[in-house]
């Protein structure tokens, strides 16, 4: 003890000792603050994620409402303005997104209704539409509070407003709260100062959060709150919300930050005395080697956090360094790849590598303002037949096929999109009647044949052309501007059409036509008119030809080429045909009665005969039919039905009364001309049909018929 060495040695100790017990207070202390700077911090990061996590939540809502509205069915509808077919159709769709709460609303602001009565109240309470298309987006509707998404419904015009809410409730913060690593509490107040909270929080630091006052939990700054005996660091951030206030609150407890910090002073005093000697050598000697590449890599770490994955880590120093960084290397080449992947899946189509819906959008987005450019949006008519005829490989293939042809359709700066299975929109630096010439040009070329492997296949098509001309509009009206000018091209049975706003009042006047068609059918506006057929030889009425007429209230007369086409497409022309030989049959009833014998003829489609099974329960259907005028096409597809309903007759009448109706029914359509079809071979061939159908031999008139026939149809 008394030697200087050990002397010098206890001087070393004792300053040692005195630095490492400095060391420890101070670093207990620091470690004291870091917690509750981490904790802050903490709070803060918890803060941003919560704000992306709801607004993430609130675009996914917008897609799933977006979709709603987009529903031609939905707006069809809206459209019919009938209160329990809108409620039925809100509750349809709201069912299906998953909805809390559901109300549609008139463009002036009145409640039209809701997926509850009580809600429609309470909704047109405390619910206002957008100011300018901004709306706040959360709400308190009947003590409970909502996210809240509202949406225009356009046909194309806004014919009304759909907002959907989505609750607030204990699993959604319960879920918030396991990514954000804290509590999470929703508390409110309404006007009529009722208060209530939802929060991952027991019962009793719930309740007692809930009757805080507000103006406390509105800081924006942390701050410490003693609740149910606990102290917690409380973060809070208002939400904007109609009819009250809303705030979402992040709280983290102080008692469990701190519990590793108790921990950790028994254990740093421990390893204080433990390392006393060896941190001295160590510190020296190992300190350099180690820290430098920990450095290193924990910089690293933070670009990766950053989502900065470009730059290659190097390190010195041990082996085992130099393997962590080898790790973080592959992790980063991993997340990159993942991530380009992931972005392209969402951007473009996978059979075809073309952009889909999402990448067309951002390359129009891209576009120069007041460059000229043009978009056709590209239907391959009747791609379902020629799945159904060659199979689903050789559909493929004939998709990239003409994803390469469109892509080249007008050389450089032309850019060609799917958007669907059977649609491509091609985008071009023309004006819209040149990009027409080329579609034009192209569809002859490809009608006329495209070889594929060892096939060729003519394929047709049908497109919609729409110039972005300045005043732009935006990139989903440009769009439906080519969806509108294909349908037109569609019904035209043409190649493509070019977008006119005309075609604009066509569609609504369409989509009206087939409400008004459905109300017709079930109230008053069709009628009948009766036009005789004379036999010129005699003079003498042989039957009526039924025409069907309507006269709509305020459209006036509207004309059998007008509304056959929509009910056709709109899938009521079966009700139609019903309700023609349903009053056809009655009015050959009334006849009767007056001891008058006609028949009556009708005009009925191919597909009615297709499935004229469904009106053989028709009472008196027999004496309709033998009149009944119809194209070989529905000889070809309908023979099995007509079939069925000569059984019927048989078996009601005898081959008397089949022989007399079939005869009439024959002979009158082939006398007034049957036209060939490229679904039938010729006109006498669909006769074949029906003959061979039938259940009696061929009488000799129907030969006569047949030898007239014949030589037209070769």
């Amino acid at each position: 003890m008394t030697s200087f060495k050990n002397r010098l040695l206890i001087l070393i100790v004792s300053l040692m000792a005195l630095a490492q017990g400095v060391t420890i207070v101070l670093t207990l202390a620091s470690i004291r603050s870091a917690v509750h700077d981490e904790s802050i911090r903490q709070l803060a990061a918890t803060r941003a994620m919560l704000d992306r996590t709801l607004a993430e939540r609130a675009r996914l809502l917008r897609a799933a409402v977006d979709a709603m509205v987009g529903d031609f069915a939905f707006r069809e509808a809206v459209a019919t303005h009938d209160p329990p077919t809108m409620r039925s159709a809100l509750n349809n769709q709201a069912g299906r997104i998953g909805a809390d709460l559901a109300v549609l609303y008139a463009p002036s602001g009145g409640v039209l209704t809701a997926t509850s009565p009580a809600l429609a109240e309470q909704a047109g309470a405390t619910l206002q539409l957008p100011d300018g298309n901004v709306a706040a987006p959360f709400a308190l509707v009947g003590g409970r509070p909502y996210q809240i998404v509202f949406a225009p419904l356009r046909a194309p015009q806004v014919i009304a407003w759909v907002a959907l809410g989505f609750a607030l409730d204990r699993p959604l913060a319960q879920q918030l709260a396991a990514l954000a690593g804290t509590e999470v509490s929703f508390v409110y107040r309404e006007r009529d100062g009722t208060r209530g909270t939802i929060s991952t929080l027991d019962t009793e630091a719930a309740a007692e959060l809930a009757v805080q006052r507000l103006a406390e939990l509105q800081s924006n700054v942390p701050v410490l709150s003693n609740i149910a005996g606990d102290q917690y660091l409380t973060l809070s951030a208002p939400l904007r919300a109609q009819s009250g206030t809303l705030l979402l609150v992040a709280q983290r407890s102080q008692s469990a930050a701190m519990m590793q910090f108790r921990e950790m002073r028994l254990a740093l005093l421990l390893i204080g005395g433990a390392a006393l000697l060896g941190a001295i050598v160590v510190a020296v000697f190992a300190g350099r080697s180690a820290v430098r590449p920990l450095g290193v890599l924990v910089a690293a770490a933070r670009e990766i956090e950053r989502g900065s994955y470009s730059d290659a880590i190097y390190v010195s120093g041990g082996e085992e360094f130099k393997q962590l960084a080898g790790t973080f290397n592959s992790m980063q080449a991993s997340i990159r790849e993942r991530e380009a992947h992931i972005v392209r899946q969402a951007t473009h189509d996978a059979l075809t590598g073309l952009p889909n819906r999402e990448g067309l959008r951002e390359r129009l987005r891209l576009a120069p303002a007041g460059a000229t450019l043009s978009v056709a949006l590209v239907d391959v008519h009747r791609f379902r037949d020629i799945n159904a005829s060659v199979g689903h490989v050789v559909g493929d293939h004939l998709l990239q096929a003409l994803a390469t042809r469109l892509s080249k359709l007008c050389g450089e700066g032309t850019l060609c999109a799917r958007i669907g299975a059977d649609q491509f929109v091609v985008t071009a630096p023309l004006h819209d009647s040149e990009l027409l010439h080329r579609l034009l040009m192209s569809a002859d070329e490809w009608r006329s044949g495209m070889s594929l492997n060892e096939l060729r296949l003519s394929v047709d098509i049908r497109a919609g052309i729409s110039e972005w001309r300045a005043p732009r509009v935006s990139i989903e009206d440009l769009l439906r501007q080519a969806d509108v000018a294909l349908l037109q091209a569609k019904e035209q049975s043409t190649i493509a059409v070019v977008y006119q706003h005309a075609h604009d009042a066509d569609h609504r006047r369409r989509i009206m036509l087939v409400a008004e068609l459905r109300r017709a059918l079930a109230g008053e506006g069709l009628s009948l008119h009766y036009q005789p057929l004379v036999n010129m030889t005699n003079r003498a009425v042989q039957g009526f030809e039924a025409l069907l007429r309507w006269t709509h209230p305020t459209l006036g007369n509207i004309t059998p080429a007008e509304f056959i086409p929509l009910a056709e497409r709109a899938s009521v022309l079966p009700d139609l045909s019903r309700w023609v030989l349903n009053t056809a049959i009655a009015q050959l009833g009334a006849w009767q009665r007056e001891g008058l014998d006609f028949t009556v003829s009708v005009n009925l489609s191919a597909a009615d005969f297709a499935d004229v099974g469904r009106f053989a329960d028709l009472a008196g259907i027999e004496r309709v039919i033998a009149g009944t005028r119809v194209t070989d096409a529905g000889f070809c597809h309908g023979s099995a039905g007509l079939a069925h309903l000569f059984n019927r007759m048989y078996q009601a009448s005898g081959d008397e009364l089949l022989g007399d109706a079939a005869r009439m029914w024959i002979r009158r359509t082939l006398d007034f001309g049957i036209p060939d079809s490229p679904d039938c071979l010729t006109g006498a061939a669909g006769v074949a049909l029906v003959l061979r159908a039938a259940l009696t031999p061929i009488e000799p008139t129907w030969d006569r018929s047949l030898a007239i026939a014949v030589p037209f149809s070769q």
